[in-house]
């Protein structure tokens, strides 16, 4: 077992920010669920492990990478968390993939825990194409990961300039509005781009040329508007 420098956590902890994501092309992920299945599921993306507690030391004993244990004090430096996870690993990004013809596309999505939230919806309804807009919040900030409860390990999720990624698109695009068709009476194809916009203002005016099939989810009470994690399930129940 292998002793972590100072420079290892100085480094593991430098990927709370997203500029430093991008330089370096890793992440991190907290808790010891997402680690396994990182492990036994993408372990050739792991670059190593760090844990705090003795009994991780069994538990983690398969994996023959590097993993190694800090103090509860380093550990706490290195979470974005008010309390660190007992393991976490960085993570190299995964490689980019083709998309495929059922996207969920998300315009300037602010919340990290809606974008996480949203990342665990598609993987349910077995959605595994994402793009976020560039402005959109980082896809691997950590309070997006961890909300994401592992599903941004199965999700090809990438960050585009929308403009032109709808120059590009053939698919039929479904748009999340206030003044659109009832959902119900929508017969989404099923092939297509569902369109989610910003948490406050909704989708941007240069995207509604866009939009094919504006659609709406028909208010029976008297709630002002819903959560765009919670629209997204709605609809994405609909369209599956």
């Amino acid at each position: 077992m292998k002793t972590p420098t100072k420079r290892l956590i100085h480094d593991t902890k430098a990927l709370q920010d997203k500029k430093t994501r991008s330089e370096r092309n890793e992440f991190v992920i907290e808790g010891l669920k997402m680690v396994e299945e990182a492990l036994q599921s993408f372990p050739d993306q792991v670059q190593y492990l760090l844990y705090s507690e003795a009994y991780m030391a069994e538990r983690l004993s398969f994996w023959k990478g590097d993993c190694m244990r800090v103090g509860d004090k380093d550990m706490q430096r290195m979470t974005a968390f008010k309390q660190h996870s007992a393991v976490l690993a960085v993570m190299k990004k995964p490689e980019p993939k083709p998309f495929g013809d059922k996207i969920i596309v998300l315009d300037d999505l602010q919340d990290p825990g809606n974008f996480g939230t949203i990342l665990r919806i598609a993987d349910w309804f077995g959605i595994t194409d994402v793009v976020a807009s560039i402005p959109s919040v980082d896809a691997y900030n950590p309070k997006t990961v961890q909300a994401s409860m592992g599903s941004i390990l199965r999700t090809n999720v990438q960050h585009k300039d929308l403009s032109d990624f709808f120059a590009k698109n053939t698919l039929p695009v479904y748009g999340a509005v206030m003044d659109g068709a009832p959902l119900q009476k929508v017969d989404m194809k099923s092939s297509g781009v569902l369109l989610i916009g910003n948490e406050s203002k909704g989708l941007s005016p240069y995207l509604s040329p866009m939009i094919n099939h504006p659609i709406t989810i028909e208010r029976k009470g008297k709630a002002e508007s819903l959560n765009a994690a919670i629209a997204c399930g709605i609809i994405c129940h609909h369209w599956t």
